[in-house]
């Protein structure tokens, strides 16, 4: 962390724009992203707990686009773990939907 020997009322936005920049060539936008709001929790823990700071440096930085998303086709097993349990509800709807 570039600004591990600083206090905390002296870590600025450029210091957690530089660490995001280094943490991004080693890790996925994901982990980048949890690792800011963790920064970010710290923070505002500073200025809602004990008064330190007045403006979250985190919160003007931007964080990497994520994409999480993923294409997923249940299998034959899945499908008919389903149906028996649909089968088996209370909810009489269920089955045939």
């Amino acid at each position: 962390m570039p600004f591990a020997s600083k206090t905390i009322d002296k870590v600025t936005p450029i210091d957690l724009s530089k660490w995001r920049d280094e943490l991004a060539k080693t890790r996925k936008p994901a982990t980048v992203v949890r690792l800011l709001a963790m920064m970010s929790a710290i923070f505002t823990w500073a200025i809602k707990e004990r008064g330190w700071l007045k403006v979250n440096p985190a919160s003007l930085v931007r964080r990497p686009r994520v994409s999480d998303s993923r294409a997923r086709v249940l299998s034959y097993e899945e499908q008919r773990y389903i149906h028996a349990a649909a089968a088996t509800s209370k909810a009489a709807w269920l089955a045939p939907l």
